[in-house]
């Protein structure tokens, strides 16, 4: 059988353009809260005083204020003290919130390392978020050395958080066999793990799966079902760019059997679109296709 790696898009995981290396740019983390009375409602002057005591939260709630520009004037100098006095006292969402600010060059330089190291620390305390973003970047090989299997326990951690993101990469990870052998079964089950939360690349990833026979049958009935959920609204034609971009990665084919479902379904504009891409991407059955379609033979 051939291997296929089903890489997972990182559209979907960095941020910037082409083939990019950068996660999402996330807000920083809000904070709990206090036992008096919600920290959003507390003066400035209150969280000063928390936080001269000891509070990380109330620190973190500072920085946001200044982050996000929030009752005070936006100040990205004043919200990086803020959470890196928070960090100091052990604050997690505040580490996170560095994190963030070093791995996107807000205020600093952009230092992936670093952005790394302050994710790993919240991570360390269970920071949902930042669970998340070190098992990505573990997978990736962002701010770390790549190395799926370091990554699995990360992302298994945050998919037990619900998060649908980290099912589908542990998925990828199986299919790729980049922790170990390659395991189409094992990845399937985390496909539909994610594809319960309704994450549109893991809907891709089944369509190619029972399209092609991947650790299953053939099914072509299963294969249009996940194909038809995978379409959004985000493209042109209605089609999930970021689906037809992976599947043109690794198989021109199942872009031209794509192409061949909208035409079943009576979409030929949208058919003819995805059998474009399809013969760029070098599916012979895509270009003759077309080439008969532009002699009127479609």
């Amino acid at each position: 059988m051939l291997k296929y790696t089903l890489t997972f898009l990182s559209v979907f995981l960095l941020a910037g353009c082409g083939a990019p290396k950068d996660p999402p740019k996330p807000g920083p983390a809000p904070g709990p809260v206090g036992d008096k009375k919600p920290l959003k409602e507390q003066s400035e002057a209150e969280l000063l005083q928390a936080g001269q005591a000891g509070d990380g939260a109330a620190l973190n709630e500072l920085g946001r204020r200044y982050y996000f520009g929030r009752g005070v004037e936006k100040d990205l100098s004043k919200a990086f003290q803020f959470f890196r006095d928070s960090a100091d006292k052990g604050d997690a969402d505040s580490m996170y919130n560095l994190g963030v600010m070093y791995h996107h060059g807000q205020l600093v330089a952009v230092d992936e390392k670093e952005g790394f190291r302050w994710y790993l620390k919240a991570a360390e305390k269970d920071h949902p978020e930042a669970v998340k973003m070190v098992g990505l970047m573990y997978k990736l090989g962002v701010g770390t050395e790549q190395d799926s299997a370091m990554a699995l326990p990360w992302l298994e951690k945050s998919a037990g958080f619900g998060n649908a993101q980290a099912c589908t990469s542990i998925g990828e990870i199986y299919s790729e066999g980049s922790a170990g052998d390659v395991d189409y079964v094992k990845a399937r089950e985390w496909y539909l793990k994610a594809a319960q939360s309704g994450d549109g690349i893991a809907y891709g990833r089944l369509a190619m799966i029972y399209m092609q026979g991947l650790g299953v049958p053939k099914n072509k009935e299963e294969s249009d079902k996940w194909i038809q959920l995978a379409q959004t609204t985000d493209v042109g034609p209605g089609v999930a760019e970021a689906v037809l971009a992976d599947w043109e990665k690794h198989d021109p084919e199942v872009v031209y059997g794509f192409g061949i479902f909208l035409e079943q379904k009576g979409k030929p504009e949208q058919a003819e679109y995805v059998m474009e891409r399809a013969s760029k991407a070098g599916s012979k059955r895509a270009a003759e296709w077309l080439a008969k379609r532009r002699r009127g033979g479609q």
